[in-house]
């Protein structure tokens, strides 16, 4: 059987953003997303903020650092991947991450734009009209996003 493994999550960005190149020249960045929650916490209610490492890929990962930055509000959409290395001490350590397929941008740009998308789809997506408008790039063409293969859900 097919297995499904979908994540979607609303939160801000908490720290500015580090466009990076692996040696191929595939653009790749890591966003800390902060998630924050309702959770009663010895019987009294309070905000519980969950931090994820959400890794974009390619024309994603340049819209991104281009548009975001600290306090930014995103809609992710993407899918888990556990990942494995070795730290400074040689330790074997093991990592959670959310691989970027959508990323919505809801608040704070650095353009202030009202919305604009950054995606390995077409954009629009989820936007409507509107972030199809905002966003920087052409909805017709086909993106390279994290699989490594173009492709287009038209």
């Amino acid at each position: 059987m097919k297995g499904f493994n979908s994540v979607q999550m609303i939160g801000n960005i908490g720290q500015d953003i580090e466009l990076r190149n692996t040696t191929g020249g595939t653009a790749v960045t890591t966003l800390r997303l902060a998630v924050n929650e309702r959770a009663k916490v010895n019987g009294e209610w309070s905000d519980v903020t969950n931090w994820f490492d959400v890794v974009c890929w390619g024309k994603t990962a340049e819209l991104c650092a281009q548009y975001l930055s600290k306090g930014s509000g995103v809609f992710v959409v993407g899918r888990l991947a556990v990942r494995s290395y070795d730290d400074k001490s040689g330790q074997k350590r093991t990592k959670t991450e959310i691989i970027a397929e959508d990323v919505k941008f809801l608040s704070g740009s650095r353009e202030e734009s009202t919305q604009a998308s950054a995606s390995s789809y077409v954009a629009g997506s989820y936007g409507g009209d509107k972030a199809a408008e905002a966003s920087p790039y052409d909805s017709k063409k086909l993106y390279d996003g994290n699989t490594g293969a173009d492709f287009s859900y038209e």
